[in-house]
């Protein structure tokens, strides 16, 4: 998600083909939480002030596993994307 293209980190232009008032819920490796020279947080946060970043641990399960840990936080009412 921190690769730039384009002048833009990767997350970014994903991020941007959205309303800004959407709800952001950010699903990361804690491990990449964690790491101090990636600010990967901060940065997602400063995107989007009101997401909710997730840390989890890391699998090889895919990305319905992730959302089945974070199920408390999903609102299955409204469109998902998983990126």
């Amino acid at each position: 998600p921190l690769i730039e293209v384009e002048n833009f980190k990767f997350i970014q232009h994903v991020v941007n083909m959205f309303s800004p008032n959407e709800e952001f819920i950010f699903i990361c490796n804690e491990n990449h939480l964690n790491n101090k020279d990636w600010d990967l947080r901060d940065f997602l946060y400063s995107l989007i002030p009101k997401s909710k970043v997730i840390g989890i641990k890391a699998h090889k399960l895919g990305p319905v596993h992730s959302l089945l840990l974070i199920q408390e936080y999903l609102n299955i009412q409204k469109l998902i994307l998983i990126k």
